[in-house]
Formats: C-alpha cells, sequence, structure tokens
C-alpha cells in the first residue's frame, strides 16, 4: 500500500481520490478509521518477532527510545500501554505536531529536537518505504524491517533492511560504530497486527 506510513490524513486523502469517495467527508472518514484502529489496538494487536529482546537490549545498553509515528497519539499510547512496552520509550512525537507527514523528514527532525540529539546520533527503525525516505531525508541511520506483507517493497534507500528484530541485536553487537547511536527512534514498527 503506497500510503503506510503517511499520516492518516494524508492517507484519508489518498484513498478519497483511489476509490473515488468524493462525495464522502473526509470527517466521516476518519470517524470509521478510528473506531476500527481503536478496535484492533484494543484486539488484534502483538509485538513483532523480537521486538521486546530488542527493547530490552536496548534498555540495558542505556539508549533512550521514543517513538515517532505518523499515527495518532491516542491511539499510539493505546498500542504501547496494551502491549506494556510504554516504559522503553522517554516520549512520543506524531503527525499532529510537525507540518508534513513522511515521506517528509519533518517528524524525524522533530523528534531529535525534542530529544536533543543529532542526527548522527539516532537510529530509526522503520517499517514503511515512506518512513525510510522520511529518516534517509533527515539524515538519519535506517534500518528496515519490512512488514511481512511487504517482503518485495524496493527499501534499498535504507541503510540495513533485516527481516527481523532479532538481526538488529547482531547488528549493533558487530558494529563498532555503535556507540555513537544515543537516541533509537522506533515508527511503531514494534507493532503488527496479527
Amino acid at each position: 500500500d503506497e500510503y503506510i506510513g503517511y499520516s492518516v490524513t494524508d492517507t484519508l486523502k489518498g484513498y478519497k481520490t483511489i476509490y473515488k469517495l468524493q462525495t464522502v467527508p473526509l470527517k466521516d472518514l476518519y470517524t470509521q478509521r478510528e473506531t476500527v484502529m481503536i478496535r484492533l489496538l484494543k484486539t488484534d494487536l502483538k509485538l513483532m518477532p523480537g521486538a521486546l529482546a530488542l527493547l530490552d537490549y536496548l534498555y540495558k545498553k542505556k539508549m533512550a527510545m521514543a517513538v515517532a509515528s505518523s499515527g495518532e497519539r491516542n491511539y499510539i499510547k493505546l498500542g504501547l500501554n496494551k502491549l506494556n512496552i510504554a516504559h522503553f520509550f522517554k516520549n512520543i512525537t506524531c503527525v499532529s505536531e510537525v507540518k508534513r507527514g513522511k515521506p517528509s523528514p519533518d517528524l524525524f527532525i522533530e523528534a531529535l529536537r525534542k530529544n536533543k540529539v543529532k542526527a548522527s546520533e539516532a537510529i530509526v527503525f522503520e517499517d514503511s518505504l515512506s518512513g525510510v525516505k522520511a529518516a534517509k531525508k533527515a539524515k538519519i541511520f535506517c534500518i528496515v524491517v519490512p512488514s511481512q506483507n511487504k517482503q518485495g517493497n524496493n527499501y534499498h534507500q535504507a541503510d540495513l533492511v533485516i527481516d527481523s528484530l532479532e538481526k538488529a541485536i547482531n547488528f549493533f553487537e558487530e558494529n563498532p560504530t555503535r556507540e555513537r547511536f544515543k537516541l533509537s527512534l522506533s515508527v511503531f514498527v514494534i507493532l503488527e497486527k496479527e
């Protein structure tokens, strides 16, 4: 889906065009989407394989972690709390805090500013092509773990493409430059619908 990683508003505007829904008010689509998202977050959410191990690893290495997401704050918090992982994250930066969502770098630039970290000191874990583009435009090292249904996408812009979060731990253990990273930005790659 070309809109994965985009803001909710941008996604819904795109869907209105693709599915010829110009007569349906954006507000109505937004309300319907929110209802579905809240239900899915409450019932069909699980951690991606290796997510908890990676979170524990980064926590023990004292790397600050933050969420930077095109999602809305209410369902980001709901998901983090449902999965009992909110305590790992220093803060949340969501799309409502910036002018443009992904693939613009605004979201990541705001997260860097909020956490007082330079782009060269951060690492982004992504699961969408638009997120990879945003991370690279922000000049942040990017590891992509493609969603299971998006394995075939072209992620050549990412610094590293891995098929599971467990392999991210190997990257940190084997990479001599890992000490430069002070902040890990996760864009909900750790959450996946069952």
